[in-house]
């Protein structure tokens, strides 16, 4: 498979990213506040199909029902998307920013959890090893 085409998926539809929040026993309001957004940002980005990825993943690593949990360090932040297979450049792609604004909010130590949420959310990168010719 090629990484590229893992980096790269398609939305979630807006029934399916309600769901995903849904079952973590989130709702709309309840993210508005954890990702300071209004209410009202919440419900079009649900239904914006043109959405940033990254907010894919944000619900995706949602824990189930906290609304407040300490931000990532900058440390833990790089060493949950390392361990998942992930560098700034391949998360740069995915979530349709630069290599170098994706350092910044990497390194940034209040940086909004919807990032963080978004770096938890992240599926692993799985590259299949070449076998050897014989």
């Amino acid at each position: 498979m090629d990484n590229e085409v893992q980096l790269q998926q398609p939305l979630l539809s807006p029934n399916d990213f309600k769901a995903a929040y849904k079952a973590g026993g989130w709702n709309g309001r309840m993210l508005a506040i954890r990702w300071k957004k209004t209410a009202f940002s919440i419900s079009r980005l649900v239904n914006d199909l043109d959405r940033s990825p990254h907010w894919d993943d944000a619900v995706r690593g949602l824990p189930e029902v906290q609304l407040q949990q300490p931000l990532l360090t900058p440390d833990e932040f790089k060493g949950a998307y390392k361990a998942r297979g992930w560098n700034g450049r391949k998360l740069a792609i995915r979530w349709k920013k630069t290599a170098v604004w994706i350092s910044k909010i990497a390194s940034d130590p209040d940086r909004d959890l919807h990032w963080d949420d978004a770096v938890r959310g992240l599926p692993v990168i799985v590259i299949p090893k070449k076998s050897k010719a014989k």
